[in-house]
């Protein structure tokens, strides 16, 4: 397996290593390396006496008191992000503090998740913002398609962050869980510290899921809104519909009168003028008082 091999100092290098020479180092069991090789595994955070095995999505690590391992070398977000944050904490403890080896390395690993879930949010927040804007403009299918692909990506993000608030409120509220990082000895401050790691990271993924929860709101009612549009076109289309309908019907009856005295029969009234002008005035008024009569109907029964 390719990894870099993160040394007590800061210094890293690339190398590979096999399986067993990663048990044999940290005397572990094959199964606690699943986190590692799994692909569909949610945020992890192991113990072990000589070690922490950390597996968080695309970073994922064993972690010793003095040397750590870290895999999936290939992606962007370990070489350009994870190795030089930290490479930039061991400088800063060079100067100012002595913090654990294996705190900063877990420290900076927890860092450079939250940066890539904050990323994350943030450019598809955006995305949202402009199909809000391209929706209230003009509503078209591509543009409800475009959101509904949206929010399952947010639904996508939103599991992602509350896996990994899962995992950090499950070891702060552990005492023992606490006490298992400490891989050398044991000091109030080392315990301190630990935890105040994990309750930061801990507050930044509640900030994160709280605006999660906003932008899906945001969503939601937009979505009401949209819905409220098209139900209120669906009605206009309905109305003029049912206009059209009661034109038609009326219409049916000169239609019908006009059939009748079409037909090739002598009735006397086809050289008299005088009864042109009275059927085509009694047809007009059957017409009209259909027509107020079915409004007039639809209207008392609060149809329209």
């Amino acid at each position: 397996m390719r990894v870099y091999k993160i040394l007590a100092d800061g210094t890293s290098k690339n190398r590979d290593i096999s399986r067993q020479e990663l048990l044999s180092k940290f005397n572990l069991h094959q199964r606690d390396l699943r986190p590692l090789i799994l692909l569909n595994q949610t945020p992890t955070i192991l113990t072990r006496p000589k070690c922490y095995i950390v597996n968080l999505g695309f970073l994922r690590l064993v972690i010793g008191g003095d040397t750590a391992y870290v895999f999936n070398v290939d992606h962007r977000y370990v070489a350009d992000h994870f190795m030089e944050d930290l490479t930039t904490r061991f400088e800063n403890r060079s100067k100012h503090t002595q913090s654990r080896f294996e705190f900063i390395v877990l420290e900076s690993a927890l860092h450079v998740k939250m940066d890539k879930v904050m990323r994350d949010y943030t450019h598809l927040a955006e995305e949202i913002e402009a199909s809000f804007e391209q929706l209230t403009a003009a509503l078209s299918n591509d543009g409800l398609e475009k959101l509904l692909s949206q929010k399952k990506r947010l639904s996508r993000l939103e599991t992602n962050v509350q896996q990994l608030q899962s995992l950090l409120h499950d070891i702060l509220d552990d005492d023992e869980e606490l006490q298992d990082f400490m891989l050398s000895s044991s000091s109030t401050e080392a315990e301190d510290e630990i935890e105040f790691i994990i309750e930061h990271y801990d507050e930044q993924v509640d900030h994160v899921l709280n605006k999660i929860f906003d932008l899906k709101e945001n969503i939601e009612d937009t979505q009401s809104i949209i819905n409220l549009k098209m139900s209120s076109l669906r009605n206009s289309l309905i109305r003029l519909d049912l206009f059209f309908t009661i034109f038609a019907a009326a219409i049916a009856l000169p239609t019908l009168i006009a059939g009748i005295f079409g037909m090739n029969i002598t009735n006397s009234l086809e050289h008299n003028y005088d009864a042109f002008i009275v059927i085509c005035l009694v047809t007009l008024c059957i017409v009209m008082t259909v027509i107020a009569a079915a409004f007039f109907h639809i209207k008392k029964k609060k149809i329209i």
